[in-house]
């Protein structure tokens, strides 16, 4: 039962950082979709009955090894998804400058790093 809890949450994860991706790589998207918000509630279910459950579980405490251990992996995850974050915000910065809003369409001025020359491409806006 476990597995399958856990492999649903991978499955739906997937989808999830799909629609963040798309969240904040297109400037037109402006809301994340509705697997976000239901990744979030069973998310936040399951820390609460993991929270309740757990409370006695472990009678004696975790070996020092263990937390050093702990400590080294949550720092290089957060170091290395900080380093993520400036990566991305720079070349996103790069990527998008040049883009433009017109009233009936988007026009993506687009030049090739490979030829220097410029392009514009014309999307049609979504209407809500």
């Amino acid at each position: 039962m476990n597995t399958f809890r856990v492999l649903l949450l991978c499955i739906n994860g997937l989808v999830v950082i799909r629609q963040y991706y798309v969240l904040i790589s297109h400037p037109t998207y402006n809301r994340v979709g509705l697997h976000s918000w239901l990744f979030y509630v069973v998310l936040y279910t399951e820390i609460l009955l993991i929270a309740k459950l757990s409370q006695g579980e472990f009678s004696e405490p975790m070996p020092d090894e263990v937390k050093r251990w702990l400590r080294f992996g949550g720092g290089f995850y957060i170091a290395v998804s900080i380093t993520g974050l400036i990566y991305s915000s720079i070349r996103h910065r790069k990527y998008f400058k040049n883009w433009r809003m017109n009233t009936s369409s988007l026009v993506i001025a687009h030049v090739d790093n490979k030829t220097n020359q410029q392009e514009e491409v014309k999307l049609k806006k979504k209407t809500e």
